[in-house]
């Protein structure tokens, strides 16, 4: 029954989101969960620890500590049949900047529609698809980014297509301790096109801008890395996040976070999220798989992710 799953999932999302148009929609809504087993294993922490692909999605800013490049992919199992999927890579181009390319998919398809009278009208699919492209740059102690993301949804037979850019700034002024800063989202507009028997319907949406501060500090000694953001998003409300991950050995690193959502207070909702990270050498390079879970509002999340280090 994955229509009544989906529609139940819907409801829940869409109540404790407020209107759906009330903020004029969401670019890739499915992004609250966090992109890549990373990101989602230290609960989303990650304005200020920027440097791979998924976490450059957070902080463009990143892009410039990337290193000597690095491809990502993760796929992302959420309650009701949502998926997530993740590709992309980033690169210094020289000690002074870096860029990133990527690419996130997410939805649920072969949903059965039904009319106003109850009757089937056949399958259908739900999904999105944002491709960025991100540019980074140091300027003495502070890098600063950002990212140009094009965005094509659809659903049935309602399409849209529109962009939006993210800016970041990441400082690193002691040895361990990060700052980073980013708004995404921004003049972000989104075109929707129906198709009706009368013909072609158009209208346009604006998506809701993401501003996010955060503060980590990697106590080497003990091969453990704490960090704390604080999100607001458009008139959705504000969200923290918590997140360490600690290096066992060279083969093993484990992560916890916890994400506090404070929307409405009948949709407050403490989550929390574990993984592990497991890495081995291949030639002179590193390759890396990842965990996660996440214990959302509508279920667990599970996160199998793979990078690849040059």
């Amino acid at each position: 029954m994955k229509t009544a799953r989906f529609l139940r999932a819907f409801a829940v999302v869409a109540f404790c989101s407020g209107t759906v148009r009330a903020s004029g929609g969401y670019a890739n809504p499915l992004y609250r969960y966090g992109i890549g087993s990373n990101v989602l294993g230290v609960g989303g922490a990650v304005v200020s620890l920027a440097y791979d692909p998924a976490s450059i999605l957070v902080n463009p800013a990143g892009a410039a500590f990337a290193g000597r490049g690095r491809f990502a992919a993760s796929h992302s199992a959420l309650a009701f049949d949502r998926t997530i999927n993740f590709v992309g890579f980033s690169r210094q181009i020289d000690p002074q900047a870096g860029f990133s390319v990527s690419w996130v998919n997410s939805g649920v398809s072969d949903l059965i529609g039904y009319d106003l009278s109850g009757n089937s009208t056949g399958p259908l699919d739900n999904n999105s698809n944002t491709v960025a492209a991100t540019f980074a740059s140091k300027f003495g102690p502070i890098a600063a980014g950002v990212s140009a993301k094009w965005h094509r949804m659809s659903l049935n037979r309602q399409q849209s297509a529109g962009w939006s850019f993210n800016v970041g700034a990441l400082a690193r002024p002691l040895p361990g301790f990060s700052i980073g800063v980013s708004a995404r989202d921004l003049l972000g507009t989104t075109v929707w096109t129906t198709e009706t028997d009368a013909g072609q319907l158009r209208s346009e949406d604006t998506f809701p801008v993401t501003l996010s501060g955060g503060v980590s500090y990697a106590v080497a000694r003990l091969g453990t890395t704490l960090a704390a953001d604080f999100e607001h998003v458009g008139s959705e409300g504000d969200y923290l996040h918590l997140g360490t991950s600690v290096v066992v050995n060279q083969y093993l690193r484990v992560r916890a976070g916890y994400r506090w959502i404070g929307i409405a207070e009948s949709c407050r909702k403490a989550a929390f999220t574990g993984g592990i990270g497991l890495s081995t050498a291949f030639g002179d390079n590193r390759v890396h798989f990842d965990y996660s879970v996440l214990n959302e509002a509508l279920g667990a999340a599970h996160s199998l992710g793979m990078a690849f280090e040059l």
